[in-house]
């Protein structure tokens, strides 16, 4: 029997292929803590515009008496130097500038948290919250924006930022994972808000550092480790990471892909195959999710000749998967409103897989999934244009 060929064959253009410098910086890759000093982060975030800037105006604005130097309130409890305070740099989050600046400019210690700490079997203090609060009083104290700042004598501070002492709060323990747990719990006002990345990270790393993960960590970790098998990596919002190829932000349609192993190879394996060079589109993450589930109901294969034309389909017509998510979108909306239909979060596999078919696209899909929205393929604005050029 002669085989129907596809005209959604041999659409797809290659893309160069780089080295991933995602995966070079991925800090979910790493094989050992590292920890650094209040010093080199004070270093880091004056190294960023916006902080540097934000300080040079409030320090213009004391001198020129538009506001006063921060007042000091403190309450006595566990204190240590700043100096002395190390942040595991793989427990909290990365050093964000902006939250930084907007502690600042709102300062006010009857709000101040303290710095929570692990304090280990040799001494040593550990950050596992309050890193922003430490950096903010590290760098306040250089720029000379307390007033009368004072040593535990009542004496005048004069002395490095560094040997200013904070109130701390510490657990006693060499139990590095209890300490990525208690900060991934915590939130609450005043604090960066925690987010679906956060939850991976810590999942990750009590895995592979601590080596101590519960049944649901090591299923989280797993899930990871099939994505960076290919290349991908969830980043965090706001990461300088989060614009490189195979950056993954939208880390709670992530987190779905958890107990379907099969389903987080084929989306990266499909990605890092054919779209190595962008980063991930969440709602195309969402789409692979849906298609995955709907064809292993249905007992039907995804083969590479399906997945290929799939992004043949894409690249000819839409450019990205970002811009195809918009495009089916605004097609599903339309078939809703002139069909009375719901609103459906697998939208964007419908509008796919049914474009698919629409195309000529010959691979088997499964038709009870498709059926009732078979005609949602015909409102994606692309296919107008073509019958207009087909008719002049």
């Amino acid at each position: 029997m002669e085989t129907i060929k596809s005209p959604l064959q041999s659409l797809y253009k290659e893309m160069p292929r780089n080295p991933s410098k995602l995966m070079a910086d991925n800090v979910l890759t790493r094989t050992q803590s590292t920890t650094s000093t209040m010093e080199e982060k004070g270093l880091e975030a004056l190294s960023d515009p916006e902080v540097a800037a934000t300080l040079r105006k409030l320090v213009a604005d004391v001198k020129s008496k538009k506001i006063n130097k921060f007042t000091r309130n403190l309450k006595k409890m566990g204190r240590v130097r700043l100096g002395d305070i190390l942040n595991e740099d793989q427990i909290q989050r990365l050093l964000d500038p902006h939250h930084l600046c907007e502690i600042i400019k709102n300062w006010e210690w009857e709000w101040a948290d303290v710095v929570e700490c692990i304090k280990t079997s040799k001494g040593t203090y550990i950050s596992i919250d309050g890193m922003h609060t430490a950096t903010s009083i590290y760098l306040m104290i250089m720029y000379s924006l307390y007033e009368n700042p004072v040593n535990e004598d009542g004496t005048p501070f004069t002395g490095s930022p560094l040997d200013y002492v904070v109130n701390v709060q510490y657990i006693e323990t060499d139990d590095l994972a209890h300490g990525r747990r208690l900060f991934a719990r915590k939130n609450g006002q005043g604090k960066k808000s925690q987010g679906k990345y956060m939850e991976i990270q810590t999942a990750v790393l009590i895995h592979r550092l601590d080596k101590s993960a519960t049944p649901a960590e090591q299923e989280i970790e797993k899930i990871i480790s099939i994505f960076e098998e290919y290349n991908l990596a969830p980043v965090e919002i706001g990461s300088r990471l989060q614009h490189l190829p195979g950056a993954v932000t939208h880390c709670k349609n992530l987190l779905k892909y958890v107990g379907k192993p099969e389903s987080a190879r084929i989306f990266s394996m499909w990605h890092d195959r054919y779209w190595h060079n962008i980063p991930v589109d969440g709602k195309i993450l969402l789409a692979f999710l849906h298609m995955c589930d709907e064809f292993k109901k249905a007992k039907v294969d995804i083969t590479d000749s399906f997945l290929e034309e799939l992004s043949g389909m894409i690249m000819e017509y839409f450019g990205t998967p970002e811009q195809f998510c918009l495009h089916a979108d605004r097609a599903y909306k339309e078939w809703k409103e002139q069909n009375a239909g719901k609103d459906s979060t697998q939208r964007y596999a419908l509008g796919m897989v049914g474009l698919y078919k629409h195309l000529g696209g010959t691979a088997i899909v499964p038709n009870n999934w498709l059926q009732p929205f078979v005609g949602v393929a015909k409102h994606f604005s692309f296919l107008n244009e073509i019958a207009k050029l087909e008719a002049a």
